[in-house]
């Protein structure tokens, strides 16, 4: 059986008792607590424990025992190996994923993350600053098996700390943390189950095996370096959410979020065979450090589902993918998307009744994406049922003239403003070629400039791959009849 402990803030042992148990130990306590106390908790198997009713300024921490693991090859410590980064430490010889959800604590840089995963000579967690080579580690795991544990109605901070978790049921609790723990036993109700908490905070922990976390009301909800495989965190009407989660080999979505008022979001998702982001009725989501990232979701339909009176702000980083498309944008009319397309992965499939995408540049960096929505249209600045918000670019044509090398153009607006010799061109961008899909081109220069199709292409009855001469100081509608085709409307002189 484990042994305990208590040790107030001055450092002075108030009881201990070798074979107790941890109930005893918090039984001791006065209700109300005005200093800071810790129950040290020895390796082992022991039975969980209440903490309930403390009122005060004070605050009780749980503090387990971590035991470095015996690796199946390889050395499980010792110093990181040259071209170790924050991310990465180096080794050698080590089992592909003989580490998964297990912990690296760099003793050097006194910081402990959950693994990610490791290969032969890599150990991938979330940062860890300042990591380098020459850092003394271990692959640790917690020692010390808890039972149930349950916290209620607490005033002062609680905080469990390198705990192997059976189940954690919270309410009504100011402040609860959770750090370093590891939650492996699946529970209808959620390993970890917060309802109307103040603020639950967790903190480098590793839920696998199917635990959960599951908040109901709870205000503030903290999942920050945290690894979930196999696992699902799942948050409802919370006032703030900040979230900084890898999710490995997820059966079900890893992450869904209803209702919560704010929320920023750090999420990496790997290997997921469902949806890994599920996101409703949420106000204001936005990203975060990494933002969404994610790959080999071949299995899960979307990388994103976004659904009721939701806008999901994706404008840092992009690459959360599905199988079928990245984003779906269904459900109600509320339902709202705003990507940016100069970053990696923001096309995807946008399928519901209100979108709103924003390009970082007019057309350029969406060549091989796709987005699907009211009227389908591309190289828009914004989309937002079914209304352009026309992009403007001003362009020169080539000189010499000829399709191969004729300025692309894919604004919804494009002013030819240099023109030196007539003839010289300009050729419609690619994603122009799907029918009803339109640009406005005016000629402000004084030389007649040659206008092309891409390649293959038709404008009007000129033949395949001919130019439209668009006069100097007129302007032209050219609108997309098919895939190859084209015909010219309401060619006017400029004003």
């Amino acid at each position: 059986m484990a042994a305990v402990n208590i040790v107030t803030a001055s450092g002075g042992t108030i009881s201990q008792t070798p074979s107790g148990t941890i109930q005893a130990a918090i039984d001791a306590l006065p209700r109300v607590l005005n200093h800071a106390v810790t129950i040290n908790i020895g390796a082992g198997a022991i039975a969980g424990f209440t903490v309930a009713g403390f009122t005060g300024s004070g605050s009780i921490t749980f503090v387990g025992t971590m035991a470095t693991v015996t690796p199946t090859t390889g050395s499980a410590s010792g110093t990181a190996a040259a071209s170790t980064s924050s991310t990465i430490l180096k080794g050698s010889s080590w089992t592909v994923n003989d580490f998964q959800d297990k912990f690296l604590s760099n003793t050097t840089r006194s910081t402990v993350r959950p693994i990610k995963s490791n290969t032969a000579t890599d150990i991938i967690t979330h940062t860890i600053a300042s990591q380098a080579s020459g850092d003394s580690f271990a692959v640790v795991s917690p020692s010390s098996d808890v039972g149930d544990i349950v916290v209620s109605g607490c005033k002062v901070a609680v905080t469990l700390q390198n705990l192997d978790i059976n189940s954690l049921t919270c309410d009504d609790n100011r402040h609860l943390t959770v750090t370093r723990c590891l939650f492996q036993n699946s529970d209808a109700d959620g390993s970890v189950y917060s309802q109307d908490d103040r603020r639950l905070t967790i903190t480098d922990c590793v839920f696998k095996s199917d635990a959960d976390v599951v908040t109901d009301g709870t205000d503030r909800v903290t999942v920050h370096t945290s690894v979930v495989h196999v696992g699902q965190v799942s948050v409802s009407l919370a006032k703030k959410l900040s979230t900084e989660i890898y999710a490995n080999a997820c059966t079900a979505s890893a992450l869904v979020m209803d209702g919560c008022l704010y929320s920023e979001l750090d999420f990496e998702a790997v290997s997921s065979t469902a949806t890994p982001l599920v996101i409703s009725d949420c106000p204001s989501v936005t990203t975060r450090n990494n933002g969404l990232v994610g790959s080999s979701n071949s299995g899960a339909p979307y990388g994103i589902d976004v659904s009721g009176n939701s806008h999901v702000n994706i404008g840092s980083y992009n690459t959360l993918s599905g199988g079928t498309g990245d984003v779906i944008c269904d459900g109600m009319t509320g339902a709202a998307v705003t990507m940016y397309a100069n970053i990696a992965a923001s096309g995807g499939t946008l399928v519901g009744d209100r979108a709103s995408i924003v390009y970082g540049s007019a057309y350029g960096t969406i060549t091989k994406k796709y987005i699907e929505s009211a009227g389908d249209i591309r190289a828009v600045t914004t989309l937002f049922y079914g209304f352009e918000g026309w992009t403007y670019s001003a362009v020169t044509a080539f000189a010499g003239g000829g399709q191969a090398s004729a300025t692309l153009v894919g604004a919804t607006m494009t002013d030819v403003t240099v023109c030196a010799s007539a003839g010289d061109s300009i050729k419609l961008y690619p994603d122009y070629s799907a029918a009803g899909r339109r640009m406005l081109i005016r000629n402000s220069t004084a030389n007649a400039v040659n206008i092309f199709p891409g390649t293959g292409g038709q404008i009007n009855s000129l033949g395949v791959n001919n130019a439209y001469s668009l006069a100097a100081g007129y302007s032209v509608w050219i609108v997309s009849t098919s895939g190859t085709t084209f015909k010219t409307y309401g060619l006017s002189v400029n004003a």
